[in-house]
């Protein structure tokens, strides 16, 4: 096929004037625009004919990057370049070196405008610079909110601290005065009670019959070791809410005995109740009686509330060189999930006629003694750890073997 060179000529003539890509040539040694078509001219505002002839630094921000452009073929980015009204330029230029025959060394520019995307995209580095810089702040407003948020949780646990102390003292000082106020009330009606109970076994020893008598004897002689526990805690409770505890010397006592008095004074309740002894026969304790007949009362009482008076009670002993463990065990409901963490506050009960003060009395007279009362888990019912001391604090030194020898660990509840 025979090729036709006017006809290029005449294409690429036509593509190079009226086409859409921005073209001019520079003469490389006298830097003057030799050729440009209108897009080119369009590119840079100017005129087409004011434009071939001119220096081409005219059409460059920089006279120095118009240099390093020219004279070095290939591709550069983001070349800057001026516009004749001032508005920013910014081309990707393909530069390529010609000799021509009759117009010499030149540089033949190819211009693509990339102003509009450039000057997004440095709006967006400047957006995310400033939206960088805002984040940091933020970060560092946060921070500081955070610290401040720290320091009032931190002074509103102390408040609640605080305020629970009070509400405690408070409570306390209820309990001192209603204590106070049923000793009182019930001090004439126990003298009463006790006159009563001589007056009966006097009458009854009167009337000569022996048989009776011995019959009666265990009965009178539970009662009266019954009134006079009573009698006792008025005493105690009175003599409590004037000094502030109870005043009884601590003394060395069986818990395994206390345990079976203690027993014995709720036996009317227990003709249905199946009463379990596990654990050692003797634990030595020392510590104040009345104290200790308060808590075992206290938590047997319980048990049997618990149970209904029917039921399986446990009684697990465990007798140790540095103290005396008791665990009663029920089969009743158990306390309640909600009020676990609080059974020993005042005035908090599981059951509806209960008044909630008897375990926290029971537990603030084990801690007189030097012991304990607890919740331990156990699968059903409800289990109590009630400790002592095995010897007095002024005898830390005492024999090791008192007690038995041992030092039993302490256990949990099982069933």
């Amino acid at each position: 096929m025979h090729r036709d060179a006017s006809l290029e000529a005449d294409v690429f003539g036509v593509l190079y004037q009226q086409g859409a890509q921005a073209v001019f040539a520079v003469h490389r040694d006298t830097r003057v625009i030799v050729a440009a078509n209108v897009a080119a001219a369009q590119l840079v505002g100017r005129d087409r004919d004011d434009l071939v002839g001119a220096p081409v630094a005219e059409v460059f921000d920089d006279p120095a990057a118009a240099d390093r452009v020219l004279t070095r073929p290939g591709l550069h980015e983001e070349v800057a370049m001026r516009r004749e009204d001032g508005y920013p330029l910014f081309a990707t230029l393909h530069v390529t070196h010609l000799d021509h025959p009759a117009r010499g060394a030149l540089a033949a520019c190819v211009a693509t405008d990339h102003t509009e995307r450039l000057l997004l995209e440095r709006e967006l580095i400047a957006k995310h610079s400033a939206l960088y810089a805002a984040h940091a702040e933020l970060e560092r407003v946060v921070a500081r909110l955070r610290a401040t948020q720290e320091r009032l949780e931190q002074r509103n646990q102390e408040l609640i601290a605080l305020g629970g102390q009070l509400a405690l003292a408070a409570r306390r000082a209820a309990i001192g005065e209603f204590s106070a106020g049923v000793a009182h009330s019930i001090n004439n009606p126990m003298a009463a009670l006790s006159s009563t109970l001589r007056r009966i076994e006097k009458i009854v020893r009167d009337r000569g019959d022996a048989e009776l008598t011995e019959m009666l004897a265990p009965y009178f002689d539970r009662a009266r070791r019954a009134t006079g526990r009573m009698e006792q805690i008025v005493a105690s409770v009175r003599a409590a809410h004037k000094a502030g505890q109870l005043e009884s010397d601590p003394r060395e006592m069986d818990l395994a005995h206390e345990v079976d008095v203690a027993l014995s004074l709720f036996e009317p309740r227990m003709a249905s109740v199946e009463v379990i002894r596990e654990g050692d026969d003797h634990a030595p304790i020392v510590a104040p009686p009345d104290a200790v007949h308060h808590i075992l009362g206290n938590l047997i009482e319980n048990a049997l509330n618990a149970m209904a008076d029917r039921g399986t009670l446990t009684l697990v002993l465990q007798a140790g060189e540095d103290a005396g463990r008791l665990i009663v065990r029920d089969t009743g409901p158990g306390v309640p999930e909600a009020i676990r963490d609080r059974v020993f506050e005042p005035f908090v009960s599981g059951r509806r006629d209960g008044t909630g003060l008897g375990l926290s009395v029971a537990q603030r007279l084990a801690k007189q003694c030097g012991g304990d009362l607890r919740l331990i888990p156990c699968e059903s019912g409800a289990a109590f750890e009630a400790s002592f001391p095995a010897r007095s604090p002024r005898d830390g030194d005492a024999d090791p073997n008192r007690g038995g020898g041992r030092d039993a660990p302490r256990a949990e509840a099982t069933t």
